[in-house]
């Protein structure tokens, strides 16, 4: 299984956000550097003059992406203001009021994608990342979300905020014996989430004084890692770094890194129906560079990212995953989700990365495509045994035939 997600955030600590507050711009650090100018003299070549032995890989990626076709080099995306957050203070090509960053997050991407980050923002993508790091009222623990109401369980240490992890919600008890076998070690118990939920959740990186980002929580490729300011979200997570490729993320190969194993079986689904077969043995008949969807022409059958994402047949394209899924499956019995777009994402965005224990709480109630929370019948299901659920929801006794 690729990631294993603890449960157990109380719906009872946390409050509502206006969704008219959710625009980019309620970041300080994104109107800093939007506004920012670096120094003319400042170029990509002089970047070259080094990384082109020092990382061979990563320039040559670049080289063949978009972003060089257009331009866009090495200060567009590392060059920042001396004072801004994930500034490198120690990186020997520096300015009087302009330096580096290596952690490059979301904000930054932001300055020319804002359609497309604000689109990931309201989408449960954000949310993976952001239900890490929800407070209780006394700072102590971290407390996830219950993802799939009484879901799964782990405990131990989260190496990535160094702070004591919580007994999370007891859930599945078979399928997590392997890992709870490791909690009587500590240092076991810490790669239980560091191996495995943070690999596609993503960590809340953490910085030295100097900027240098800390190798427990970096590098970071789960969808939602958080940074110092403020950004959520690792778009290379689908777009690797330094090619950036929109037909990359839109392979389905970019889903099934985290949609996967029992407890989300999305890869095997797909994978072992008519339309992943058809395109395991027709991949010559997707072009995922065409900015236009057409069936017949440009895609023979559906793929994750023509459902969820794409401009087919009319529709427009986007970021938020969530906005065309109609029912929430994690319930013993299947239920429409309550549409609207997520919340906890923008929390930390608003915060500009700034967590108080005790005082900053994820905002909205965070529940898988639910924004809104599930109705009171829907919550009586989920404390219910599969076979109660149905005489939940069939209460009537019914005989298909009269007693002789």
């Amino acid at each position: 299984m690729k990631k294993i997600i603890s449960t157990g955030l109380s719906v009872a600590t946390l409050t509502t956000v206006s969704l008219a507050a959710n625009s980019l711009t309620s970041n300080p650090n994104y109107i800093k550097l939007k506004n920012f100018k670096p120094n003319p003299a400042v170029k990509t070549n002089q970047c070259l003059i080094c990384h082109k032995v020092m990382d061979p890989g990563i320039v040559a990626d670049w080289q063949h992406s978009k972003h060089a076709k257009a331009g866009i080099g090495c200060v567009q995306c590392h060059v920042v203001p001396k004072d801004y957050p994930t500034s490198f203070k120690s990186h020997p090509f520096q300015g009087k009021n302009w330096t580096v960053q290596i952690t490059v997050s979301s904000v930054t991407c932001a300055k020319c994608h804002a359609k497309e980050v604000t689109e990931y923002l309201n989408s449960g993508h954000s949310r993976a990342g952001a239900q890490w790091i929800a407070y209780n009222k006394s700072g102590n623990g971290i407390l996830m979300t219950k993802i799939a109401y009484h879901y799964e369980s782990l405990k131990g240490n989260n190496p990535s905020y160094g702070i004591s992890g919580k007994e999370m919600v007891k859930g599945i008890r078979n399928d997590l014996s392997v890992y709870r076998a490791n909690q009587n070690n500590p240092k076991l118990a810490d790669l239980n989430v560091a191996n495995l939920c943070v690999q596609c959740h993503g960590t809340a990186i953490k910085l030295d004084k100097n900027g240098v980002p800390s190798p427990d929580t970096w590098p970071s490729d789960g969808i939602a890692a958080l940074y110092p300011d403020g950004g959520v979200g690792n778009c290379l997570a689908c777009h690797t770094r330094h090619k950036f490729s929109a037909a990359e993320a839109r392979n389905p190969a970019s889903c099934s890194n985290c949609h996967l194993g029992p407890d989300h079986p999305d890869k095997e689904i797909f994978h072992s129906s008519v339309h992943g077969h058809i395109f395991e043995t027709n991949k010559k008949n997707y072009d995922f560079n065409s900015k236009k969807i057409i069936p017949g022409k440009t895609v023979r059958a559906a793929t994750c990212f023509v459902c969820h994402m794409s401009n087919i047949n009319g529709l427009k394209s986007t970021h938020n995953v969530s906005l065309r899924l109609k029912w929430n499956l994690w319930a013993p019995s299947s239920f429409e989700r309550t549409g609207g777009n997520e919340t906890a994402g923008w929390a930390y965005w608003q915060g500009g990365g700034k967590i108080i224990p005790g005082k900053t709480v994820i905002r909205g109630n965070v529940k898988t495509g639910n924004p809104k929370g599930p109705s009171r019948y829907e919550k009586s299901l989920f404390s219910l045994s599969p076979s109660n659920v149905y005489k939940q929801l069939f209460p009537k006794k019914r005989r298909c035939c009269k007693s002789i």
